[in-house]
């Protein structure tokens, strides 16, 4: 009995330690040995919380790749942990979900390495390309060669309103260039919209580099969208589509009834050498591929077209395999199959016992606008349409449920796809094509415009069902075709002359990346994915990084006036250089500055001493976000050498002040006002001139 006691008593104590050492266990969650680590950011635009909690006020933000060491770790009320580290010279905190560990797993893979070398893949590329096949082996990269500078590609995306951010973004992801930024009043002009402005050189610079989104889920926006059999599948798409407006039915009036599992649908490229292993460098004859094509057509009422002249859906039909001439006995769509894709031939349905002939060349990069096979009325799931419509035209499906998200939202909320616009009733626009504030009309008006008018991609949009087809269509017509197969090539058409671009959000396609790649489970993620990776020429020597200042940018004067006396040139905020004349005699003036920002802070002005025959005053104008503009103020006793210079001719020193400067104490220690602080102004600089000086 005593034994059975004392044996109870050892178990329970042992379950007490185990449960005090796991308990500790998850208190500490591992986190004391990252300390001294580094870690790098896994996502976009994530806060930096003064302390171990969402209600901590940001600090500012921080985005993809970013790299710190970790100085220490807290728990938050809800159990989450918090990494610390040095932000800006302050103690920043950011939750463990949205970093990673820059160490890397990855082991010598020589076959990997050759594959990467052979193509031309440089180190900065490799590092990263590396951890991505040491995590994922079955990825395959292509290096996609852009034949320009990456100078000259970003500058041609800051033309006119090719990139946009949103207006609640941080100022420095917003630009201030000439009619993007409006000094007189420190707003931003929209474009497309009031919520909408234009992006800075630094932030699209930033997104337009590669090396930044080569991670896992980001590097989705380099995958190549074409339509895999293996992998894309309607229950991937239910899979993805839970828990948005996505996850719904349509009683739907006109559309396509999904295909069978055995028809093969189109893969068209710009290069069928990668995809349906046609030679086209010299034609397709159809004399040396005869023995491998079939034309052929839908052979039953499943998948039949109702004719154009009597509108019947016909109930059977067949046709020989051949090469070159088929005969047709009952009204149904040709279509060129060849090593398992599939070519339209015709957007016209021909009528009974008409013979086809095969085109001696087939022009891979036309944008052919897809008939889909409609059928009867019936009651639809989102998914089922969406995976259909992709199927028939050879698109990933996934892409296009990541883009329908990423323009309606998770919820679909969007007046475009309502139904319920008092001008455009029953219109529905799922991809917001044509959808830009122009012309008077707001960016919805025109997308519905575009939905209600007659046109190619089986418009008008009238339905749902329509509309989510006529979506794939043009998608596949005017990008897919056309080479621009990625999410990057979508938003950024390097390939092109940069017109031909899908959206202006400059996160875009790093956002649909990250919606496709976390879209997918784990056996989808770990299967053959094919990215195709941009390299320009004359890449910076390290990645671009993203600008983290907030605050207006502000630093321009809108009046700066010396009492008594008339500076020339006249002041105009956006020259920096002037100049005034005063009698030998006057050993003191008085400047004032008005700056165009209330929040930006001054130096420079006030009563200034005059002690030499030539002095330069510089003002300085800081704004809230730190940066820094400089006017300079030449002041010449009359009777001093030079002092009839020209303007343009005159050498302003460079002068080094910084806003730590500004401490720095002049002779009489008079202090300035500096916006609605006392500041010590800077030393003022004196320079004799004189013969030989």
């Amino acid at each position: 009995m005593q034994k059975k006691v004392f044996k109870n008593r050892i178990v329970v104590l042992l379950f007490v330690v185990f449960f005090v050492a796991s308990s500790l266990l998850r208190c500490v969650n591992f986190s004391v040995f990252a300390n001294g680590r580094e870690f790098q950011v896994k996502s976009t635009n994530v806060n930096v919380r003064s302390g171990a909690g969402t209600n901590f006020p940001s600090l500012g933000k921080v985005t993809l790749g970013y790299k710190f060491q970790v100085l220490g770790s807290e728990q938050d009320s809800n159990g989450k942990v918090w990494y610390k580290f040095n932000f800006n010279n302050r103690v920043g905190y950011i939750r463990e979900d949205f970093i990673k560990s820059t160490s890397s797993n990855y082991v010598l893979d020589a076959e990997f390495e050759l594959e990467l070398t052979g193509q031309g893949f440089p180190e900065d590329y490799k590092v990263l390309l590396r951890q991505l096949h040491a995590d994922h082996p079955n990825w395959k990269f292509i290096m996609q060669k852009i034949n320009m500078d990456f100078d000259y590609a970003v500058d041609n995306e800051m033309l006119g309103t090719r990139t946009l951010v949103n207006a609640n973004s941080i100022s420095s992801y917003k630009s201030t260039d000439p009619g993007k930024y409006d000094f007189t009043t420190s707003t931003w002009p929209g474009f497309d919209g009031s919520s909408w402005v234009a992006a800075s050189r630094e932030i699209t610079a930033y997104y337009m580099d590669p090396r930044n989104f080569l991670y896992d889920p980001y590097v989705f926006q380099f995958e190549v969208q074409t339509f895999d059999v293996r992998y894309h599948t309607l229950a991937g798409v239910m899979e993805m589509v839970k828990g948005t407006f996505l996850d719904d039915k349509i009683n739907t009036q006109f559309i396509s009834k999904p295909t069978d599992n055995s028809l093969i649908i189109p893969i068209i490229d710009g290069d069928l050498n990668n995809y349906a292993g046609i030679d086209t460098s010299n034609n397709t004859n159809k004399n040396s591929i005869e023995n491998e094509i079939e034309v052929n057509g839908p052979i039953d009422n499943t998948y039949g077209i109702p004719n154009v002249n009597t509108g019947k859906v016909p109930t059977s039909g067949n046709a020989n395999t051949g090469p070159g001439v088929v005969d047709y006995s009952k009204p149904i769509v040709p279509i060129l199959k060849y090593k398992n894709r599939v070519f339209p031939l015709s957007n016209v349905i021909v009528a009974p016992s008409v013979t086809v002939q095969i085109p001696n060349s087939i022009n891979v990069n036309s944008s052919l606008s897809y008939n889909f096979n409609y059928l009867t009325p019936g009651e639809w799931t989102y998914s089922e349409i969406i995976f259909d419509a992709c199927k028939q035209v050879g698109i990933n499906p996934y892409v296009v449920v990541s883009m329908i998200l990423q323009e309606q939202g998770i919820k679909g909320q969007s007046d475009l796809i309502s139904g319920k616009n008092s001008k455009y009733p029953g219109i529905y626009n799922y991809g917001n094509v044509g959808a830009f504030a122009s012309n008077g009309l707001t960016a919805v008006e025109n997308g519905l415009k575009y939905a209600a008018t007659e046109g190619r991609y089986n418009r008008p949009w009238n339905t749902k069902e329509k509309a989510i087809y006529g979506v794939v269509d043009f998608y596949s017509s005017s990008f897919i075709n056309k080479g621009q197969d990625t999410f990057y090539l979508k938003k950024w058409d390097v390939l092109g002359n940069f017109s031909n671009q899908y959206m202006t959000n400059v996160s875009g396609a790093a956002s649909e990346g990250q919606i496709l790649g976390s879209s997918y489970d784990n056996n989808l993620i770990n299967s053959t994915h094919i990215f195709k990776i941009p390299y320009y020429n004359h890449m910076p020597d390290v990645p671009v990084k993203a600008p983290t200042k907030d605050g207006s940018p502000n630093n321009k004067l809108k009046n700066l006036t010396v009492q008594g006396y008339q500076l020339t040139p006249t002041f105009n905020p956006d020259i920096t250089q002037y100049s005034m004349v005063v009698a030998p005699n006057v050993d003191m003036i008085k400047v004032s500055v008005e700056p165009y920002d209330k929040k930006a802070k001054y130096s420079g002005n006030g009563n200034i001493k005059l002690t030499v025959s030539n002095t330069i005053i510089e003002i300085m104008v800081v704004a809230e976000n730190g940066d820094i503009k400089n006017y300079y103020l030449n002041v010449y006793k009359q009777g001093a050498e030079n002092v009839n210079q020209r303007q343009d001719e005159l050498v302003i020193p460079i002068i080094t002040n910084s806003p730590l400067s500004m401490m720095e104490p002049v002779n009489d220690n008079t202090n300035l006002n500096i916006g609605n602080q006392s500041f010590i102004p800077p030393v003022v600089t004196g320079i004799s001139v004189g013969p030989g000086e």
